[in-house]
């Protein structure tokens, strides 16, 4: 599972920057220290993303030219995306640090936005286009999307003032994922045999399943007792709550974790009938 590890952090990294990204675009904060609060930390996930997707690539140095075959490839469209999303946060950094922003910085973001998306949509199609049944499923582009949305408002809650419909936003985003597994579970179950022994591997894990489905339940439960409790409060308080919002974000982490290394662990090959 080295190499699934590699995946697994890639993925969550990209799509907590892109979820973060996007949940503040559309916030609108306009306080600048919180506003440069969030772009540093959407940067910083982003550029960590792109160092750890070298450790599953066959030769690092070698990166650049799997842009070769966008035409053809998702996985070329993947780094074209990430790249091009990575490069518009540097510029944008930069103008805003450098310029305050502007009307420039402001038509970026929303560039920067759209290759983001695609960057998760090209993500999730590498997968369904591979010769794992239990990828093959529209449940993964309902669950990078849905990964994003949750830790994207997840993380804004922490760093900046966030409006309610950030905690709504969380919690649909847990119900999508939710409402989404058992119909997935299901067709694996009265899939083809590589399915089926996904089903099979996914049973033996239903424990590591229930943790990983508790903790997101959990961290969204955290983020609404902390946003509710932060109205009105100041000082130690304001303080205590913060800290739940920390610790809504981390147990977050850890339940979209272990669900993403679940789903990366029971991927049989359709081919070779092992993972």
């Amino acid at each position: 599972m080295e190499r699934e590890w590699t995946l697994v952090l890639f993925t969550l990294l990209n799509q907590a920057s892109v979820g973060l990204f996007a949940v503040g675009l559309l916030a609108g904060v306009n306080e600048d220290k919180a506003r440069k609060n969030v772009l540093f930390v959407v940067g910083g996930l982003a550029v960590l993303s792109l160092l750890v997707s070298l450790g599953h690539l066959g030769s690092p140095w070698g990166a650049y030219r799997a842009i070769a075959n966008v035409g053809s490839s998702w996985l070329s469209r993947e780094i074209l995306f990430a790249s091009a999303y990575t490069g518009l946060w540097v510029i944008i950094a930069y103008l805003e640090l450098k310029a305050g922003g502007g009307g420039a910085a402001k038509a970026l973001r929303w560039i920067m936005l759209a290759a983001g998306i695609l960057a998760v949509f090209s993500m999730a199609s590498i997968y369904t286009h591979t010769v794992r049944p239990a990828w093959q499923t529209a449940y993964t582009y309902v669950s990078f999307f849905a990964t994003s949305l949750v830790l994207g408002c997840l993380l804004y809650m922490a760093l900046a003032p966030a409006p309610s419909w950030t905690v709504w936003a969380a919690l649909a985003g847990v119900g999508v994922q939710l409402l989404a597994l058992p119909p997935y579970l299901v067709s694996l179950m009265s899939g083809e045999p590589a399915a089926q022994a996904s089903a099979q591997l996914l049973a033996r894990s239903a424990v590591t399943l229930g943790l990983g489905v508790a903790a997101v339940m959990a961290a969204v439960g955290l983020a609404l007792l902390g946003r509710f409790a932060s109205r009105g409060q100041a000082g130690d308080q304001a303080g205590a709550t913060a800290s739940m919002l920390y610790l809504a974000l981390a147990v977050g982490l850890l339940g979209e974790g272990i669900l993403r290394y679940l789903f990366y662990s029971t991927g049989v090959n359709i081919m070779v009938g092992h993972f």
